[in-house]
């Protein structure tokens, strides 16, 4: 990936596999934890909560989750061929619809879009900027537990 401007950049990726021994669901089978987070308080694969809507053909990079006290903070980013406007406008939609409000802004090939619940307990921030050929959307998430 290209995010310097003419300098390529690479990036190492690791994945841990955690094996639970004498679990109930038997010696063998691995056990995945979410990130750090719990499976139960409704997040996807790689921490990322269920009830944040999925762009068409995003695939996560760089997923980081902490905690802090009842708050969950997750951030990724994914890049994407659309247009600023175009990645944004289709979160607007979406959050609006699941009862976010929203305010997005969009200038020439950046934007950034705010929302956040009515009793503030989850908040999405995104911003898009072009790279090259494409855009890089980074997401931040704030949910509280």
């Amino acid at each position: 990936m290209n995010l310097t401007g003419g300098v390529s950049v690479r990036g190492t990726e690791y994945e841990v596999e955690v094996v639970e021994r004498g679990a109930a669901q038997g010696a063998d089978q691995p056990s995945r934890p979410a990130s750090g987070t719990r499976q139960e308080s409704g997040t996807a694969s790689g921490g990322i909560p269920a009830w944040l809507p999925v762009y068409p053909r995003w695939a996560p990079q760089n997923v980081s989750v902490r905690q802090s006290g009842p708050e969950y903070f997750i951030s990724f980013n994914f890049t994407s061929r659309d247009d600023a406007r175009s990645i944004l406008s289709w979160y607007q939609d979406r959050l609006r619809q699941a009862g976010f409000s929203v305010s997005m802004d969009v200038a020439g090939t950046n934007g950034a879009l705010r929302s956040n619940t009515r009793d503030n307990n989850r908040a999405v921030k995104i911003e898009v900027s072009a790279a090259g050929g494409q855009n890089v959307v980074l997401m931040e998430i704030r949910e509280q537990r």
